[in-house]
């Protein structure tokens, strides 16, 4: 099954699983940005908003022209909404 498909069905620990197998089998792919923003999406739908925020953070720092970019600041929470 696909890891987004997994996480659509609500079991964002099995994609989270999914998404650490990936990372280590396939790093510095080209995939790696689709990667984070489901890891993004996965910490949140697991209850792991501060962990999802930061992790979007990074990406729209370190990714400020992606087109995932806006997708990922939909999950930035301001200090205190964590």
């Amino acid at each position: 099954m696909h890891i987004r498909a997994i996480l659509r069905s609500g079991d964002s620990t099995t994609a989270l699983e999914l998404l650490d197998r990936r990372a280590r089998e396939a790093a510095g792919n080209e995939l790696d940005a689709e990667a984070t923003l489901l890891r993004i999406e996965a910490l949140a739908s697991a209850g792991r908003q501060r962990e999802s925020s930061d992790f979007a953070q990074r990406f729209v720092e370190q990714n400020p022209n992606s087109a995932l970019a806006e997708r990922a600041k939909a999950f930035i929470k301001a200090p205190r909404e964590r």
